[in-house]
């Protein structure tokens, strides 16, 4: 690909045997990242938003395992940042504020 493209993917992946990298350094080394940024949301909301989700299964989680998920992902986002020289964003995608986000993210853009 030529050009400037944005890879949307999971900063890791929940495994019976632990967490998995999202961009293992194999990949991540043959990149030129200009950018990372973790989107998130309290993990109360993260919960509530699971279990109204009507249109998947998921596998049931604790709220303590969110929060090891979500501390996992800001973990190797600043791996990610460290491997790659590029800056780390953490931007929350609360309940009702999408277009808070969506701003904060495409703000990344100019």
């Amino acid at each position: 690909m030529q050009g400037e493209i944005v890879l949307d993917t999971h900063c890791s992946i929940s495994t019976p045997k632990g967490f998995l990298p999202g961009l293992p350094l194999s990949l991540l080394s043959k990149l030129r990242v200009r950018q990372l940024v973790l989107i998130t949301a309290p993990i109360k909301e993260i919960a509530a938003r699971r279990s109204s989700d009507s249109t998947r299964v998921r596998d049931s989680e604790t709220q303590e395992s969110l929060q090891a998920h979500d501390d996992m992902n800001r973990s190797l986002l600043a791996a990610y940042a460290m491997a790659t020289g590029a800056p780390a964003k953490i931007i929350t995608n609360s309940q009702g504020k999408v277009e808070s986000a969506q701003k904060e993210l495409l703000s990344l853009f100019a």
